[in-house]
């Protein structure tokens, strides 16, 4: 999510939605992660060999990678070269400068902020209708 911060770098509430409507997200979501998720994200971002992607050049549908520039790193983009095959379209959301990470569209942006109708759900769409 991106933040806004005071001048002490401490956060004061969410640029792209209000924190009550993310509280309100937060119910719903799933109380836990398993570790596996961010081992796999983190061994293909370290350059690991990882069985899971041994078969990613034979996918031929299309595919729409949706990225948030905001927040930690890009796990996708490693996988990415794999799907040599595949009808890539990339959908990068970036509303800020790199060194503004921090203040960027994030990846919950992607869902609940109040501009993701037109910055990331009408795309999607409109990339669905033309495949």
């Amino acid at each position: 999510m991106a933040g806004v911060f005071d001048a002490d770098g401490l956060p004061t509430g969410l640029q792209y939605s209000s924190v009550p409507f993310f509280f309100d997200w937060l119910q719903g979501a799933s109380p836990y992660e398993p570790i596996m998720v961010w081992q796999d994200v983190n061994a293909v971002a370290c350059g690991l060999d990882v069985p899971w992607d041994d078969h990613l050049g034979k996918v031929t549908a299309p595919v729409l990678f949706v990225l948030a520039r905001g927040g930690i790193h890009e796990p996708g983009h490693q996988t990415i070269p794999f799907l040599s095959r595949a009808d890539l379209t990339t959908l990068v959301v970036q509303l800020h400068p790199p060194e503004e990470a921090t203040l960027d569209f994030g990846h919950v942006d992607l869902f609940i902020a109040d501009n993701a109708p037109e910055l990331v759900w009408r795309p999607i769409l409109d990339w669905i209708k033309a495949h």
